[in-house]
């Protein structure tokens, strides 16, 4: 039977189509994850070479990018230190239709800072910005006046001061800084509680007899009184004080008559109201008065939006319109040729009901992983584990804290929460239903308790911000997360109390978090992920990508993406998967 050439190439066409979802539908295996690492740090190298050695990756999948060894980056270096060699690289190697996931390993930045050319509200809200930067000043405030009890406490490795002796003062305490306040106080009562306890450590300072101890106090003191109060009241601290070293105060006057100068050309009549004209009075109202300037700064003249927001509206529009995001989820878009940077966008790969890939095969979304944490030990460990557990399977207990969080009732939580809770409860439900797998659910408003989750291989649960609860002893290769904010804003930082380094630095293999203020929607569902996990069919990759609802967001999964803990030990047919998640 002879095909006409139209039909022939249709039949070709459906067959490379069929290819690739054959492709694509299957689970991830080891050629299909392109291994990325800081050619600038020698252990991030050295991990990547291990990993790829013990997964059978071939060197071709390895990717060495020149990039900061900091943990945030700025979004101009992402673009031209990270996804840009990537994807030359890709390209070069012809692999952009191949990979399907990515793994980055230690020393690569993990969170991407606000871009400075965006704003945080749409340029037709100025009265917006405003609020929102006030906002900001006043929590900001709250960790300032923490910082006043650390008054002369140096870090181990503290700079020496540059020569205008203008420092910040993150680089003058001990890491962690504290966090900011859960609840924006009253301005006024802010700065009344701030000038009070600066008076105090003022005269305990000038009281100390140790000098080395004096010494850094005043340093700390002077970038304090900089960052609350701005050049003016760093002015008036140095001639109000006997500083053993001071600044040359008319350096430090000429730089506030500069900046003075400099907002009273902004303030003319003639200014356009333009979001760049508002964004360099903010920056210049820091420069002369502080955070405390800009906090209760109130522009005149602009106009006021009618639409009356609840502050929970309010701080959710900010949020949705920052620019923050976390490397991996930004990265999940590796092929995406243009996107809004602001909040987050929908997740290409979430609950697929078919493959969606582009138009030359590549996907529609990478899957992001990163073998990290605390420090370069553990994230080897990661890999060890995994692979260990995955030749005898992951055996224990699922621990579920569900139960909605004493702070959510007190303040008469919203619907969100309260559906959250309920995905808890149908997890356990089907879990304890359709698998062999024991759990243990706890419903109370606390949380589970230091020291009575033993044999712990899976866990889920919530709610107790950057503060991990020593409750469980983790299975080698446990996999769980805690939703809460901010649980890897840290991720490498041993000390750090935040959940995902300290359950890493507890044992478990698999977790996951946010950089920043995430919201509940940015979560993985938990009933959708840990069913797929059971079937010993999907990598951990694979569960969390096709579960997870946002991209170009806050969200990290530190794990091994080739990681599948029940491959040997399958807990779930995958015919009993909820609807719409087995492929």
């Amino acid at each position: 039977m002879r095909l006409n050439n139209r039909m022939t190439i249709g039949l070709l066409t459906l067959v490379v189509i069929i290819a690739i979802t054959a492709r694509h539908a299957a689970a991830l295996k080891p050629d299909q994850v392109l291994i990325v690492a800081n050619a600038n740090s020698p252990a991030s190298v050295e991990l990547a070479s291990f990993y790829a050695t013990q997964r059978g990756i071939v060197k071709r999948n390895i990717v060495l990018i020149k990039t900061s060894e900091k943990y945030t980056i700025s979004r101009q270096d992402y673009q031209t230190t990270i996804r840009g060699p990537i994807v030359q690289s890709l390209l070069e190697r012809r692999l952009d239709g191949h990979i399907r996931s990515i793994c980055l390993v230690w020393g690569v930045p993990v969170r991407i800072a606000e871009d400075s050319k965006k704003a945080n509200p749409p340029a037709s809200n100025l009265s917006a910005f405003y609020k929102a930067q006030s906002d900001d000043a006043i929590m900001r405030l709250t960790v300032c006046y923490k910082l006043l009890a650390r008054i002369g406490q140096a870090p181990d490795n503290l700079p020496d001061p540059p020569n205008d002796r203008m420092e910040k003062f993150e680089t003058l305490f001990v890491k962690p800084l504290p966090t900011q306040a859960v609840k924006a106080p009253k301005l006024d009562e802010l700065i009344l509680r701030l000038r009070k306890e600066v008076v105090r450590r003022q005269v305990k300072v000038r009281f100390t007899a140790d000098k080395k101890v004096r010494v850094i106090a005043e340093r700390q003191l002077m970038a304090l009184y900089r960052e609350m109060y701005g050049l003016k009241g760093l002015i008036g601290y140095v001639r109000d004080t006997k500083i053993i070293n001071p600044p040359d105060i008319k350096l430090l006057m000429a730089a506030h008559e500069q900046a003075e100068n400099a907002l009273a050309r902004l303030g003319r009549p003639n200014t356009p109201l333009t979001l760049a004209n508002a964004r360099g009075r903010i920056k210049l109202l820091k420069l002369v008065g502080g955070l405390r300037l800009v906090a209760g700064y109130k522009p005149k003249g602009l106009p006021v939006s009618r639409t009356k927001l609840t502050s929970r509206q309010q701080r959710a529009r900010r949020m949705f319109l920052k620019t923050t995001a976390s490397v991996d989820s930004e990265l999940a878009l590796l092929w995406a040729k243009t996107y809004k940077t602001e909040g987050a966008i929908s997740n290409p790969l979430y609950r697929p009901r078919r493959v969606r890939s582009t138009a030359k095969g590549r996907p529609g979304a990478v899957m992001v992983a990163r073998i990290d944490g605390p420090t370069v030990a553990i994230a080897r460990k990661i890999v060890t584990d995994s692979l260990a557990v995955e030749k005898t399977g992951l055996k224990g207990v699922f621990y579920i804290d569900s139960g909605l969080p004493q702070r959510f009732v007190k303040s008469g939580a919203s619907s969100g929460y309260r559906i959250y809770d309920k995905r808890l409860q149908v997890l356990n439900a089907f879990v304890s239903k359709k698998t062999n797998v024991k759990t243990v659910m706890d419903t109370s408003s606390k949380l589970f308790a230091p020291d009575t989750c033993p044999d712990a291989a899976l866990y889920a649960g919530w709610y107790s911000l950057r503060k991990y609860v020593p409750a469980f002893k983790w299975r080698r290769g446990a996999v769980g997360w805690h939703t809460a904010s901010f649980e890897a804003a840290d991720l490498r930082n041993p000390k750090s109390q935040q959940w995902c380094p300290q359950m890493l630095l507890n044992g478990a293999a698999a977790t996951l978090g946010a950089v920043d203020e995430p919201f509940l929607t940015a979560f993985p569902a938990p009933e959708e992920f840990y069913p797929l996990l059971l079937t010993g069919k999907y990598t951990i990759a694979e569960c969390y990508w096709r579960t997870m609802p946002q991209v170009s967001w806050q969200m990290v999964l530190i794990a091994d993406p080739l990681y599948n803990p029940f491959k040997t030990n399958p807990q779930l047919a995958s015919s009993l998967l909820p609807g719409g998640l087995a492929l």
